[in-house]
């Protein structure tokens, strides 16, 4: 069993600790806010040429990015070349993944020969 204590304990008294301290030293701390957001934009590039999709992500997980892009366009997965390329970077979703299922759309759309989306 496992003693969960909500409230600290309270031992002596500090105002009377600094009335008999030799020195007393003040300072304020500040921890700036730790965002993870995003440096920029997601964006991706999509081609569907032949048969054969490539798609360019910055996407932390590429991988299942090349699994969405490859459901959006009713193609096999095998079918999708991803290609990782640096993005804005973040901690958690920033967008990538997005970015190439409308990039997916949007080359999907403009048909072929060599259909090509960067989305951005």
């Amino acid at each position: 069993m496992r003693k969960k204590e909500i409230e600290g304990k309270t031992v002596g008294n500090v105002e009377e600790a600094f009335k008999t301290a030799a020195r007393v030293i003040e300072a304020e701390y500040e921890w700036p806010f730790q965002s993870h957001a995003s440096m920029g934009p997601g964006c991706a590039t999509v081609e569907i040429k032949d048969g054969q999709v490539t798609l360019w992500t910055g996407s932390q997980k590429p991988h299942y990015t090349r699994d969405g892009v490859a459901n959006i366009l009713g193609v096999s997965p095998d079918n999708v070349h991803g290609i990782w390329v640096p993005g804005p970077g973040c901690y958690g979703r920033n967008d990538g993944g997005d970015a190439a299922m409308d990039a997916a759309l949007l080359a999907k759309a403009a048909g072929p020969p060599g259909a090509a989306a960067i989305y951005a």
